[in-house]
């Protein structure tokens, strides 16, 4: 029997982990939660992601330095990702995880369901 092994090395991992971090901030923040409060939730996922991957990948122990870059590689890599391919039909306002789930987290922005109110009207 032939016994493969697939390994990944951690920075991919950061990179791949990283481009669904804002699938998971649509998940856990409403619908009408302010742009700067999801900026934040990213920005707290991608430093446990970067944390996390540090750790793995010296073996538990904590450097400051690989911990600093492996934060910024995992947020650049949220915000891109957010930016370009999953903005507008996955995760922006009109996207339909915001859409299909209801609830979550987050400071509702008033702006954004009168804006929504006028959408809906229309349609």
């Amino acid at each position: 029997m032939n016994d493969t092994v697939v390994t990944i090395s951690d920075q991919y991992l950061n990179v791949l982990v990283s481009s669904v971090l804002p699938l998971l901030v649509a998940v856990v923040t409403t619908r009408f939660a302010n742009s700067t409060f999801r900026g934040f939730v990213l920005l707290f996922f991608s430093v446990i992601t970067g944390w996390l991957t540090t750790l793995q990948q010296t073996g538990g122990t904590f450097e400051v330095k690989a911990t600093i870059v492996s934060i910024a590689i995992s947020f650049i890599t949220a915000v891109a990702a957010h930016s370009g391919v999953l903005n507008g039909t996955v995760t922006g306002d009109q996207g339909f995880i915001l859409k299909l789930i209801k609830g979550g987290v987050g400071p509702v922005d008033e702006r954004k369901v009168a804006a929504s109110e006028i959408v809906d009207r229309a349609a």
